[in-house]
């Protein structure tokens, strides 16, 4: 992102005519700091609002608030990256002098009244159109990892579970179909999987002779289908 922004930057800062002669109308303040931390918390003043930025701090939160330690909040602002969108991974500058600026910015713009006035007219003509259109269902908890009903038969595959676990690579690659390799395992022990998925116990059997390559092949293209793994499309690619 820093090379896709210094090339673009140069190229704008050498014209001498702005590429764009339509006016612009400016954002209202709160609008410029809506991708920051507090940014949507702030519009809910009569409300117990919070705002939490950072993935690991999301997490924890909500761990609380599903036991139940945590209650009596009305909204909750949940932002993956530290600072918010200023902190996301595509931004080529700074967080914190990113969030800075854009508190500045938002301190210093000053909107006339007649646009405040129009602004507030549009806002609440959309606003009305939310609160008539935006009802969901209610969302139930996903239920946790069930491996059977009975106590002792669920021992007994949690026990072949961490055994599986530990003879997987634990390089998590995904090529099996399964997410992890603990994932994987947990599927092997339900019977949803076979541990002959693992792109690396096939390369084991094959060199013991155990599994044929065309064997592997079915396997594999019984985990992507047929396009994965077509000759003509993986050679169209690559010429491209």
């Amino acid at each position: 992102m820093n090379f896709l922004y210094n090339k673009v930057f140069r190229v704008l800062r050498q014209r001498t005519k702005p590429t764009l002669t339509a006016k612009v109308d400016p954002l209202p303040g709160k609008s410029v700091c809506w991708s920051l931390t507090n940014g949507e918390s702030v519009n809910f003043p009569a409300y117990r609002s919070l705002a939490i930025d950072e993935i690991n701090n999301v997490i924890e939160f909500l761990e609380k608030l599903e036991n139940e330690e945590i209650g009596g909040i009305d909204f909750l602002e949940l932002r993956a990256c530290d600072e918010s969108c200023a902190g996301g991974i595509l931004c080529p500058g700074n967080r914190f002098l990113t969030a800075d600026k854009l508190r500045k910015r938002e301190s210093h713009l000053v909107i006339s009244c007649i646009d405040a006035k129009r602004r507030n007219e549009e806002y609440d003509a959309e606003g009305q159109f939310l609160l008539n259109n935006m009802v969901t269902k209610t969302i139930p908890p996903r239920s946790s990892l069930q491996l059977d009903n009975v106590v002792s038969a669920a021992m007994i595959k949690m026990k072949r579970i961490y055994e599986l676990t530990r003879l997987l690579p634990q390089v998590d690659c995904g090529i099996c179909g399964s997410p992890s390799c603990k994932s994987l395992a947990e599927d092997i022990v339900q019977r949803e999987s076979t541990i002959r998925q693992c792109i690396f116990i096939q390369k084991v059997m094959e060199q013991n002779d155990t599994l044929d390559q065309q064997e592997a092949v079915q396997i594999m293209r019984g985990i992507w289908g047929d396009n994965k793994l077509d000759k003509n499309i993986l050679k169209g690619e690559i010429n491209e």
